[in-house]
């Protein structure tokens, strides 16, 4: 299958984070004769780390008839949106507030992003998702290219 647009965002954080397990993980080797201890840093360090490697970057790709948002490498956390759902798509930026990862705000949509505050905000035609949300922030560092491109598909 060809792709008309097919981009990858790398992050920074997932490094903070999988360090933060590390050192965690060095902790719980050192509380090994205590077991409750040790069980509990061994569980927040696999998850930190875990959690790192699902958020190392953002792949946004073409899919023929809809867009594909993807956190990868471990592509555990991702959505598509058919293009026919989308009534606009406008350059943007999101804030400190919006975070990074995958967050839903009132007023504001979801936001998916792992680096820097670069977005293209997609509005939907008809509110979509468990809480009904009217638009999503697509953080990029390519926005003009993506914005261009959804337009044409839409």
């Amino acid at each position: 299958m060809t792709t008309d647009y097919d981009h990858t965002q790398r992050g920074v954080l997932h490094y903070l984070v999988a360090l933060v397990g590390a050192g965690i993980l060095v902790g719980a080797m050192l509380s090994w004769d205590n077991a409750p201890a040790f069980v509990l840093l061994i569980a927040v360090a696999g998850s930190l780390m875990f959690f790192a490697a699902c958020f190392g970057y953002l792949r946004v790709r073409d899919l023929g008839e809809r867009l594909e948002i993807r956190f990868g490498p471990i592509g555990m956390f991702g959505r598509s949106i058919r293009y026919d759902d989308m009534a606009s798509a406008e350059v943007g930026r999101t804030t400190l507030l919006h975070g990074w990862g995958i967050h839903g705000l009132p007023f504001v949509g979801v936001t998916w992003n792992v680096h820097g505050y670069d977005c293209v905000r997609v509005a939907f035609k008809r509110p979509q998702g468990l809480f009904r949300f009217k638009r999503i922030n697509i953080g990029s560092d390519d926005p003009e290219g993506l914005a261009a491109f959804l337009r044409r598909k839409m």
